[in-house]
Parts: structure tokens; C-alpha cells; sequence
């Protein structure tokens, strides 16, 4: 299988992208990463941008990845007073990385022209992203939008590649997102065909507040579910690739720590992403010493797929040992994604081959569940 199916969404930050770093590179095609700034608490927008292409240096992947200025402003500027995004994708193809820059609307309408300068100078398409506002009574309006815009910027329809990002979905109704994006996707313009669409969303909790203290907990994943039944209504002949935010909530900053931060491992299994937390990291002193107990804890429990399984898994293992250090807050969130990663790819692939020999969309559930 050499078709992406899945792309996690990757907050561009120096322990998120080791995840990616180390997942196994027999699984690498099938995965096209987006990568999103995520600078919320920094105002010197040319040293965030020095920062941000000297880590997108590092990632070696066989796709070019997505890149998103997420959390550039839609006004924000440079020195030279010139547009924070359109700056730092000059600066990108400068650097001569292949990326596809990604936009979504509502934003700056007066930097289209620039954008599709600098995406046809890195010459690997477009990406929009949508967003949950853009869809229900927005939707034909929103296609309105990707057609013009992709003439403005040149790019025909081969070239454009559309990710739909519902953002967190953890407490919304499922039957009502099922139908938001199937209704979205009923709309799409028969004389256009998108190179891939994407269904991403996330329900991975932003704090463990809810989960109790030196205690277990799990969350349902209502983006798998979600993209399930539409990808399993829509068969085979019309593929939609899944993406997700990995065991990072879509709105999280690392950017500052929190004094009431607790150790947690997250680790996905099937439809769920189960919670191992501990007690306080740093009330009243610091406890960073507690992730032995809490590696023990994911070694112990039926989810753990043993030190084989991915790089995470092996971390989890030599820490429950003491082979290793009880690392920090960084280290978990490397070994929790890289996991989620490696889980995740497995599962669509399966998923896609099952759909691919006919399964129904009610047994894409048992598919990725197994997996």
C-alpha cells in the first residue's frame, strides 16, 4: 500500500517531531504529516520563524508534509514589515524544503496572491483547510471558495488537497458531525476532484482533571468513529484519508508550564486513548520520579502491545525498568505520540484493506477496534 491514509496533525515542536522521527520507516508512505506552528506566548515573529525552519530541517520524510502558520495572526507581521505567514513560506522554500502550505479562509484574503507564489515556487500543490464553521449552511459557499481561490492561485484541481478540521470533538454529538461531513462532501463539485480529502478531529482531553489522581481513565476517539462511517458509506471509490491530533488536544500550548501539571501517560489502544495518572510534578517539590511507577502501570495493563511495538513502546519498557530516567514533561509527550503514530497507521491501513474487499461501514468499527 503506497497511498497516504492517515495525517496526524503535529504541533512543530522539537518533541513532536522526534515522534515522527522515530516511527517505523516501513509505515512512513502511508503517512503525509501536517505540521502547525503553535508559538502562542513569543511576539518576535522572525525569531519564531528562524526557530520553526531549523526544526522543519530535521524531519526527512518521503511525502512533503503539510505546514500551517497556525498561530501567526492573520495580520501578524515581520521585521520588514511584510506578513508573518507569507514571510515564513518564502523563508521555507528559501531554505529548499518541500512543503504544501496550508490556509484556511476567513483569515487574510489579501495574501492569496503571495501564497500561491511561494506554493508554485516549492511546486507540490495547496492545501485548505476547513474548518467546523465552514461547513453545515456554509458548505456550498465553502466549495465556492476552494474553486475560486485554486484558479486565483493557479492550481487545478490535482494539485489541491482539502482537510476538513472539526478540532476538538470529544463532547460534540456524533450523529451530528457524521452529517455535517457527509453533507459537506455530497456538495463537492463533480467537475472537481480534490488529490485527497482529509477528515481530521480530536478528542483527547486538555487536562486529566476528570481522571482520578494515581488512577486510570479512557476516552472514546469520536474522530475514528466519525471517520468510520463516512468513509465506510462512501466505499471504496472514494477514499478519505483520517487525521487526528494524535494525544495532544488541539488548543494545548506547551509554551509555558503549568505549576499544577500532573505525570500522566496517554496510550492509545482500539477506539480509546487510556489515561495512566499520577499525582503533582512539582507540589511540594518535583516528582518527575513518579513515571517509573507510572510505566510499571502501562506494563502491567492488558492495552500494552510489549517493547517491539514502536519506539514509544520500548521507552514505556526501559523506564518501567529503570533502564532509563523518568524523563520530563517533552520526553512523554515523544513517547506518547510516537505510539499513538504507530497504532494509528496500522489500524487505517487495515481499515482501508478491509474496505477494499468489501467490508460494510458498521464492520470498519471491529477493524480499527482489533487493530
Amino acid at each position: 500500500m503506497n497511498a497516504v491514509v492517515y495525517v496526524p496533525i503535529v504541533k512543530a515542536k522539537s518533541n513532536d517531531i522526534a515522534a515522527l522521527g522515530d516511527v517505523n520507516p516501513s509505515k512512513r508512505r502511508d503517512i503525509r504529516p501536517l505540521l502547525e506552528l503553535a508559538e502562542y506566548d513569543a511576539t518576535d515573529n522572525d525569531a519564531i520563524l528562524r526557530s520553526f525552519v531549523k526544526r522543519l530541517i530535521r524531519v526527512k520524510w518521503p511525502h512533503p508534509p503539510y505546514v500551517d502558520l497556525y498561530s501567526f495572526m492573520p495580520n501578524a507581521i515581520v521585521a520588514d514589515g511584510t506578513n508573518a505567514t507569507v514571510d515564513g513560506f518564502r523563508r521555507i522554500a528559501a531554505a529548499g524544503l518541500r512543503v504544501i502550505p496550508t490556509y484556511g479562509f476567513g483569515l487574510n484574503d489579501g495574501i492569496w496572491g503571495d501564497l500561491a507564489a511561494v506554493a508554485r515556487q516549492m511546486g507540490v500543490g495547496f492545501c485548505f483547510r476547513v474548518d467546523i464553521d465552514d461547513l453545515d449552511d456554509q458548505a456550498e459557499q465553502t466549495w465556492s471558495e476552494v474553486l475560486e481561490r485554486a484558479a486565483q492561485m493557479g492550481f487545478g484541481a490535482t494539485a489541491v488537497d482539502i482537510i476538513v478540521d472539526l478540532r476538538f470533538v470529544g463532547d460534540s454529538d456524533l450523529q451530528r458531525l457524521i452529517a455535517l461531513t457527509a453533507d459537506f462532501l455530497n456538495l463537492q463539485p463533480r467537475r472537481f476532484t480534490p488529490r485527497s480529502i482529509t477528515i481530521a478531529g480530536s478528542s483527547a482531553l486538555k487536562t486529566v482533571t476528570d481522571v482520578p489522581m494515581n488512577g486510570d481513565s479512557e476516552i472514546v476517539r469520536q474522530e475514528l468513529l466519525l471517520w468510520s462511517h463516512v468513509q465506510g458509506n462512501l466505499g471504496p471509490g472514494r477514499p478519505i484519508i483520517f487525521g487526528d491530533y494524535g494525544v495532544v488536544h488541539p488548543d494545548f500550548s506547551q509554551s509555558v508550564r503549568s505549576p499544577n501539571a500532573n505525570g500522566k501517560i496517554r496510550y492509545t489502544r482500539g477506539n480509546s486513548i487510556h489515561y495512566f495518572r499520577g499525582s503533582s510534578l512539582y507540589k511540594p517539590t518535583s516528582n518527575f520520579g513518579q513515571y517509573h511507577q507510572l510505566a510499571r502501570r502501562v506494563l502491567a495493563s492488558e492495552q500494552y502491545r510489549g517493547p517491539q511495538f514502536s519506539v514509544g513502546d520500548q521507552r514505556i519498557s526501559e523506564c518501567a525498568n529503570r533502564i532509563v530516567g523518568p524523563g520530563n514533561l517533552g520526553t512523554w509527550v515523544h513517547v506518547d505520540q510516537n505510539h499513538h503514530i504507530e497504532t494509528t497507521v496500522d489500524q487505517i491501513r487495515q481499515a482501508v484493506r478491509a474496505l477494499g474487499q468489501g467490508a460494510a461501514a458498521n464492520s470498519l468499527l471491529e477493524v480499527l477496534q482489533g487493530a
